[in-house]
């Protein structure tokens, strides 16, 4: 496709370089944005999907633990975590 694009001079190098400028510079800026809201506490990953209560393999496996330390690193909590963070 991009061979006939050329062919017919509908598309360059030059065209290719400034989609891609102006996609990136769209990019980071839904980045920077995203990174600016509120996050939501880690363990809704599980009562979002679940529902309600949860299943025995994640509750025995141990990962519900490791996802309240990762909470607490992420939301700004680094002194609380038994990871060292």
């Amino acid at each position: 496709m991009r061979r006939f694009l050329e062919g017919q001079k509908w598309w360059d190098e030059a065209a290719e370089q400034e989609l891609k400028d102006r996609y990136k510079k769209e990019v980071m800026a839904e980045f920077r944005r995203a990174e600016g809201l509120k996050r939501h506490p880690l363990g809704e990953l599980f009562t979002d999907v679940y529902g309600g209560e949860m299943p025995w393999n994640l509750v025995s496996s141990g990962l519900l633990g490791d996802v309240t330390v990762a909470n607490d690193f992420y939301s700004g909590n680094k002194g609380t975590s038994s990871l060292g963070y």
